[in-house]
């Protein structure tokens, strides 16, 4: 081939990959009205296996020695489709290759001088099919009916008017329409006034113009709704009349509803059935006009997110993801884009939207939040919104205005979120457990008096009070039966309550505020001599705070007792921090301990 190098760069994988043979000529020329030579330049695969030549034998031959090989034409008639291309026309033939015992469709056209191209396309089933319904029609019955394609027979009455001879088993089982049904019927009498016209047009269109027609619907039959590929064929007499058409259908309805699915996908967001972010950056060039002005774009943060997934796992987060789209939805008017950006950021773009009718959405937003919660976290959402008033404003800037009037929403008002969604995990864990207000602030006390006897500075204090409150914070998703159990756990239950440290370690390490006792958190369960969980770290390993909080935890057992364990007289609480010091807790800290309650036993004797 020898056009320019771009072009044949970026043609040659397209012709490459044709299914069809494809072969590009120089003609050499000769005198004035014949060529001297045809050479074959170029050539595709498919070319290549239709020669069963190898391509050496094939690049700069000559045509005259290499077509009859294959076509069985004559070198005159080579010359006559590089005369008639180079004239500056197309030709298309049909020709029959006796070396190859096929029919093939030859389309011959040149675009640039001295050159053609020439692309094949095999007719042979087609040939067959004519000679067969040509040589005697009532014998078409094997082709008809052996094919796994519908068919069906329309006579051509007029060029309006139009009958229905046969239709195949195939054709019957998907329109579920029967040949006794079917037969002598015109479109309109068959299938109604309205379908029977559609389909009629398409028989005179191919009853006008002669040649094959290939189209898609979609119709309603009694089969159900289908989508159909269909092609029309005009049969003609031996005096070249056409009268019938040959239809033959596919039915691409599962097909076509694949393509939409994934259409669908390339363009929504699976989880929230929102659009996504490649719909919303086009959308954002689309809305981009005159029309649309003033643009509004409100930016969404989802609070609580990662709280919600380290809490009651990701299910619960979808569910928290899905639970904010509802809401965008009844907040927004039909004509508003609402896209999830990715994570737990939503985009909505308001066409023809002044800012003061954006800040109604974003209240309405705000107000829809309110009572709506996932598990015991109520949906929270940081909103930040920008308006375009002109087109010289480019659309994302627009969105940027409004991701960062959404990032000083969500820095004013995290503090105020956070402790919302802490109240509501420690309400929830106190209804389900014996984690109580009671509960934390008899351990809170006897922590401050061990916490002040060692000298913790006010800042640890307070450390102190904010760990003791939320240490058992990682039994929010274990069943409440487990929390309240009488008995003892079973193995299996063992397992699952030996998690909640590291739960409540990811929970109190994604809130901000409480970030600073996470690791205390986790350590709450060492023990003195490592047998403790879930790291067994032993003596100084274990956090001060974290081996304070196991003495005060389990001083308040000891004195209130619980449906598993009958509470203790000092005496008996004394007896156990004793036997227990130097192995399950800190010996100092023990001590310490010990020096409190003997104190407020003498006192009580007194």
């Amino acid at each position: 081939m020898n056009p320019d190098k771009e072009a044949k760069s970026f043609l040659n994988p397209l012709i490459d990959s044709l299914p069809n043979p494809f072969a590009y000529h120089q003609v050499i020329p000769g005198s004035s009205t014949e060529p001297e030579e045809i050479i074959i330049t170029d050539v595709n695969p498919a070319f290549i296996k239709m020669a069963n030549l190898p391509i050496e034998e094939i690049i700069g031959k000559k045509a005259m020695d290499i077509y009859p090989l294959i076509t069985g034409e004559s070198k005159s008639q080579l010359k006559l489709y590089a005369k008639t291309a180079l004239s500056g026309k197309s030709i298309c033939t049909e020709h029959y290759f006796k070396p190859l015992d096929c029919w093939y469709e030859i389309t011959v056209y040149s675009d640039q001088e001295d050159y053609f191209a020439a692309l094949f396309h095999n007719i042979s089933e087609k040939k067959k099919t004519e000679e067969l319904l040509a040589k005697k029609f009532n014998e078409y019955e094997t082709v008809f009916e052996g094919t796994q394609s519908a068919m069906f027979l329309v006579e051509v009455v007029d060029s309006k008017t139009f009958r229905y001879i046969r239709s195949n088993r195939v054709q019957q089982q998907l329109t579920g329409l029967s040949q006794e049904l079917l037969q002598g019927k015109t479109p309109q009498e068959l299938l109604g006034p309205e379908l029977g016209k559609q389909i009629a047009r398409r028989y005179s269109q191919c009853l006008q113009t002669g040649l094959p027609i290939t189209y898609e619907e979609t119709l309603s039959l009694p089969g159900g709704a289908k989508t159909w590929h269909t092609t029309l064929t005009p049969f003609r007499s031996n005096k070249n009349r056409i009268t019938h058409i040959i239809g033959s259908g596919e039915d691409i309805t599962e097909r076509r509803k694949a393509e939409e699915k994934i259409r669908y996908l390339s363009f929504h967001d699976l989880l929230t059935g929102l659009y996504n972010r490649n719909y919303l950056e086009e959308e954002m060039q689309r809305l981009h006009t005159e029309r649309q002005l003033p643009l509004s774009i409100i930016m969404v943060d989802l609070n609580g997110l990662k709280l919600v997934n380290d809490t009651y796992g990701h299910q619960y987060g979808d569910k928290l993801l899905q639970y904010a789209s509802q809401i965008l939805r009844k907040s927004c008017r039909n004509e508003d884009v609402i896209t999830r950006w990715g994570g737990d950021e939503f985009v909505i773009i308001l066409p023809q939207t002044p800012e003061m009718e954006a800040n109604l959405i974003v209240g309405r937003i705000k107000e829809n939040c309110l009572n709506t919660c996932v598990e015991s976290i109520p949906v929270s959402m940081a909103l930040g919104c920008s308006t375009s008033h002109n087109l010289m404003a480019d659309p994302f800037q627009i969105l940027k205005e409004a991701e960062d009037e959404m990032y000083k929403q969500k820095l004013a008002e995290s503090k105020s979120t956070r402790s919302t969604v802490l109240n509501a995990l420690l309400k929830t864990l106190g209804t389900k457990s014996y984690e109580t207000e009671k509960h934390t602030r008899s351990m809170q006390k006897i922590a401050s008096r061990i916490g002040r006897i060692i000298n913790l500075s006010d800042s640890e204090l307070a450390r102190l009070a904010i760990l003791i409150t939320l240490h058992d914070i990682g039994k929010i998703n274990l069943p409440e039966i487990m929390l309240t159990k009488k008995g003892k756990l079973t193995e299996e239950e063992w397992v699952f309550m030996k998690e909640h440290p590291e739960i409540g370690y990811r929970i109190t390490l994604a809130t901000e505020d409480f970030s600073h006792v996470s690791n205390e958190v986790l350590s709450h369960h060492e023990r003195w001599d490592g047998s403790g969980y879930p790291q067994g770290l032993a003596k100084e390993e274990i956090p001060l705070l974290a081996r304070i909080t196991a003495i005060a935890d389990a001083y308040e057992v000891m004195i209130n007792g619980r449906p598993y364990k009958k509470k203790l007289p000092p005496d008996k609480v004394i007896a156990e921090f004793k036997n227990c010091a130097g192995t399950q807790f800190d010996p100092v800290l023990t001590e310490i301990l010990l020096s409190i309650l003997k104190t407020r036993l003498k006192q009580r004797k007194k």
